[in-house]
């Protein structure tokens, strides 16, 4: 949610319906153009991990061979793109997934180019393209939150004021044994019965490989 489309190639049209879940609506591009790509900003700087494109219009060729480059800036000279792949979907009206196997870098800007096509109709329409993969805020929040589990082991392997409070527990038992005084805690229970507990929450969204024709791993 959040992307926008940034440019598009001369003659593409409508390409904002490819961040739209509408299956009426879709970009539309000549086959046979010498130049076919669109440029999305994404809402938020994401590790790439999926790439989803589909076609839901018959009587259109379809998408074959596709590139994909991301960027951290915009606008960017064309060697500064990093390329994560190029792709080969099936001449199948459904949506497909394509596995990215290295992200490279944590991108805000995506630039998909269409290469070839199936079939010799006029147009090849996309009705949806979808950019999966992990935020960096999100994995910041969980190095932070690691970083803080290690320091609470390490403290309690160390032997923090509670150990040091068993043992003087310890020591003040055997004093009470030898004068014959039975002591108990306040609430009648051990002072060794302590415990942590730390509860980690991660979240991660499914998705669906496919193959990379390059043998080629974070959404809009």
């Amino acid at each position: 949610a959040g992307a926008t489309i940034l440019k598009t190639s001369p003659g593409a049209k409508n390409a904002r319906a490819i961040l739209v879940e509408n299956k009426d609506t879709y970009m539309l591009l000549e086959c046979d153009a010498a130049s076919k790509y669109v440029v999305v900003e994404l809402s938020d700087d994401i590790s790439v991990d999926t790439v989803v494109l589909a076609n839901f219009e018959f009587f259109s060729s379809m998408v074959r061979h596709f590139r994909v480059s991301v960027s951290d800036r915009y606008p960017v000279k064309m060697d500064k793109w990093r390329e994560l792949g190029t792709f080969e979907a099936r001449n199948s009206r459904d949506i497909q997934p394509f596995l990215v196997q290295n992200p490279q870098i944590w991108a805000k800007y995506v630039r998909i180019e269409f290469l070839t096509h199936f079939g010799n109709e006029y147009y090849c329409p996309v009705s949806l393209l979808r950019i999966h993969g992990s935020r960096m805020l999100d994995s910041w929040k969980d190095s932070e939150g690691g970083r803080d589990e290690e320091a609470l082991i390490d403290g309690d392997e160390s032997g923090g004021p509670d150990s040091r409070q068993d043992e003087n527990h310890a020591a003040g038992a055997a004093a009470s044994r030898d004068a014959n005084v039975h002591i108990t805690a306040s609430n009648g229970t051990s002072a060794r019965s302590l415990s942590y507990a730390l509860d980690i929450f991660t979240n991660m969204e499914a998705t669906c490989p496919a193959s990379s024709s390059a043998g080629a791993n974070s959404s809009i």
